[in-house]
Formats: structure tokens, sequence, C-alpha cells
């Protein structure tokens, strides 16, 4: 498998495979209304976005997150990982 790792805040590719394995993107959900995008990844952080990639909040799991919903009515985010789910 080929992949390459984007950097969305400077638009451009990283290139040193050394610093991203921690930081690999792994879910992503962004809201109805395009308000709101909320990501995690192997870092084990859930940050919510404004649609400006502005943060607003974060918190943290005990394993890398591998899946993220936003609530339709923008009230919940749900986050999964190998040991837990959060609301």
């Amino acid at each position: 498998m080929v992949s390459d790792t984007f950097d969305i805040k400077v638009e451009r590719r990283i290139t040193d495979d050394s610093k991203t394995t921690e930081n690999v993107l792994r879910a992503i959900d962004v809201s109805l209304d395009g308000s709101r995008i909320v990501m995690g990844g192997n870092d084990k952080v859930v940050v919510i976005f404004t649609n400006k990639l502005e943060p607003i909040s974060k918190y943290k799991h005990n394993s890398p997150v591998t899946c993220i919903s936003i609530n339709p009515q923008n009230k919940l985010v749900a986050s999964c990982s190998a040991e837990e789910l959060i609301l």
C-alpha cells in the first residue's frame, strides 16, 4: 500500500516519515452544516475544529482513535479506540 502524509494547515506533503507515524489521522467527521470538523488518530487525541481549522476542544483516549461521529444536531461527538468509547 502506498500512502502520503499531507499537512492540511500548510497544504504540503510531509516527506520525513519518522515525524509522522504518531500523528497518522485514522478518523474524521464533518458536521452536516459544515461548521465542525472532528479528527483523531494514532496520537490518541480527538480534536474538534471550526470549519477554518481553529481548535475548539480536545480530549484524549488511552489508545489510538479508530472512529469518530458527530451527532446530526451537533450536540455530541462519539469517538472510539480499541479500549473505549467516549461520548
